[in-house]
């Protein structure tokens, strides 16, 4: 029974299922090779029966020009026999001579049929054409002789000549050629005719195979296309749009096939696995950069605090160095006091000699005090202009930390 269509894709999908590790390109070049296989066994069953049926042509136009040729002779032999008649039955001799010469029109046609006829003798017909044309020729001979007589002896040398029993066996020979050639050509022409027709039946049965197996093949392959190619780059293509749009959570079909499409899809695969790499770069890098801008504003508070203690550090060092330069500068205003008072104590009591010893001893005290002040005055100020300077590098370093943190 005929195949249905839901029957015929079952089993094309499960012809394509027992070649599942076959690539795309190697389904399509076997389905395209077994369609260029079939459509070239088209073409030769075509090229050779169309040569067989030529070959019969020609055999049947053969005999079938046999068959005419047999007719023709068959006609003309009989013309040639009916002139003779008449030349057996002339009053006169030149009633003779005009039947003569319809004997020899007659005559020679026979011998044109018979030219023509040899051109399209078959091999197998030779001989049997071989010994039929040499009776024709022994027939004409007889004829020609016949003609010759008549014409120059009259009708009573005709009759003598033609009263011959050779002539009578040659006639009946040449029959019997004839017969057995027409049955031959028409027992021929039936063969090859019946050839002819089992030929073209033959040629129809196997071209209609033929044709129906590479309509199943291009089925097939359009099958094949269908679900190798068509229908997995649509998913494919859909999923890809998917893809594209940011969402990485779906799933990427088609991609345990071992084809074309499976390295597709796996590459799709990872394409995703990428973009979600990315997205979770891409998170991880705005956290550090969140939390690098949080530290920033914490280093430049801190900066700044540290600059405003470190501003208030050094004013109050500067406060106290100029009140120690104020004391320094007293001291030394009550050190030159306690001299010039000591010098008017010198020069105007001159009677307190002992007592003078003793002041200067003190005096000698005070002023060793008051160098020690000086000294002291100065190893602070040394130390206020350590401090000043400490202070300025100190600006110098929280101003390019500023600057670092601002970068």
């Amino acid at each position: 029974p005929p195949m249905s269509a839901g029957g015929l894709r079952q089993f094309l999908r499960g012809t394509y299922v027992l070649f599942p590790k076959l690539s795309i390109a190697s389904k399509l070049y076997a389905i395209f090779a077994l369609l260029a296989a079939v459509t070239i066994s088209l073409a030769m069953v075509a090229v050779v029966n169309s040569r067989h049926h030529s070959a019969r042509i020609n055999a049947f136009e053969s005999a079938f020009h046999g068959s005419v040729n047999v007719e023709r002779v068959n006609g003309l032999i009989y013309a040639v026999m009916m002139e003779s008649r008449g030349i057996y039955l002339s009053a006169d001799r030149q009633h003779a001579r005009e039947r003569a010469e319809g004997l020899s029109k007659y005559n020679e046609r026979i011998g044109a049929v018979l030219a023509d006829w040899q051109i399209h003798v078959a091999p197998e017909d030779s001989s049997y054409f071989s010994e039929f044309a040499i009776r024709v020729a022994q027939f004409q001979d007889f004829r020609r002789e016949l003609e010759r007589r008549a014409t120059e002896s009259g009708a009573e040398a005709a009759r003598a000549w033609g009263a011959d029993g050779g002539n009578q066996r040659l006639h009946a020979a040449l029959s019997n050629d004839l017969d057995r050639l027409a049955q031959i050509y028409a027992t021929r022409t039936r063969r090859i005719y019946s050839q002819i027709e089992e030929g073209i039946g033959r040629t129809a049965w196997l071209t209609s195979l033929l044709a129906c197996l590479a309509v199943v093949l291009a089925a097939f392959g359009a099958v094949i296309i269908w679900q190798a190619i068509a229908r997995p780059l649509a998913d494919i293509t859909k999923v890809t749009e998917v893809v594209a749009d940011g969402h990485t959570d779906i799933v990427v079909p088609h991609r345990t096939r071992h084809d074309e499409i499976g390295a597709l899809a796996r590459s799709i695969a990872i394409f995703q696995a990428a973009m979600r790499h990315n997205e979770e770069l891409n998170t991880l890098v705005s956290s550090d950069a969140n939390a690098r801008a949080r530290r920033q504003d914490q280093i430049s508070s801190e900066i700044g605090r540290f600059s405003t203690e470190v501003e208030a550090t050094l004013a109050e060092l500067g406060r106290i160095s100029d009140q120690m330069l104020e004391a320094s500068q007293r001291l030394t205003g009550a050190a030159d006091e306690a001299a010039s008072r000591t010098t008017s104590a010198a020069t105007t009591s001159s009677e307190a000699s002992a007592n003078v010893r003793d002041i200067a001893s003190a005096a000698d005290e005070l002023t060793a005090s008051v160098m020690e002040i000086d000294r002291q005055v100065a190893q602070s100020n040394a130390i206020a202009e350590k401090a000043v300077s400490g202070a300025e590098r100190t600006n110098a370093a929280v101003q390019e930390l500023d600057d670092a943190a601002k970068r």
